[in-house]
């Protein structure tokens, strides 16, 4: 049961220390990725669409709302809206990029201890491990589950797909687009 120290949903581990700056979901949008409580407005400007979420709640209140956000774009793959889902997670990272520079970067990170961290930078860091280690639990249960033609490549393979990948820049990809058409 939800006390006057906790959020209405009943998350007792989470207790309020001053009104958060709050996330909702949108009406109205032409895409139903914005409708994410996360992605930034049709009409706002930012350097990062893909994750417009206060940076606050330290490095704990932080993880649990990357974990729910994490959810919550999972939900909204899982609903059949997912068409895009591999532009979307692209957005989502880019922003965590630009953000993760915005709130002091490696010089913060690298001071050491979380209680040398700002506190946007300690809040921030929770919503991305927590929006990070929510997504890889669901890929392990997805690879263990659904991954049986993983069992079919070997290592070797590859690296050795990789690699050519390292040498297949823009140039290379265009004549290959020509052989094709070629052929």
């Amino acid at each position: 049961m939800a006390t006057k120290k906790s959020f209405a949903i009943n998350f007792p581990c989470i207790s309020r220390m001053s009104d958060p700056v709050r996330l909702q979901k949108k009406r109205r949008v032409k895409h139903a990725f914005q409708n994410l409580p996360f992605v930034a407005g049709s009409r706002s400007v930012t350097e990062t669409p893909y994750w417009s979420v206060s940076a606050s709640g330290g490095y704990f209140g932080g993880y649990e709302t990357g974990a729910a956000m994490a959810q919550s774009f999972l939900k909204f793959l899982r609903e059949d809206k997912g068409e895009f889902a591999s532009h979307h997670l692209t957005g989502i990272i880019e922003s965590f990029m630009v953000r993760f520079e915005q709130e002091g970067g490696l010089a913060m990170k690298n001071m050491g201890r979380m209680s040398e961290w700002s506190d946007g930078f300690s809040g921030f860091r929770g919503q991305y491990t927590g929006f990070f280690n929510t997504i890889a639990d669901w890929l392990t249960a997805s690879a263990k589950h659904l991954g049986g033609n993983l069992d079919r490549l070997t290592e070797q393979d590859l690296v050795r797909k990789a690699n050519a990948g390292l040498n297949f820049d823009e140039a290379a990809y265009m004549a290959s687009l020509d052989s094709e058409v070629a052929a």
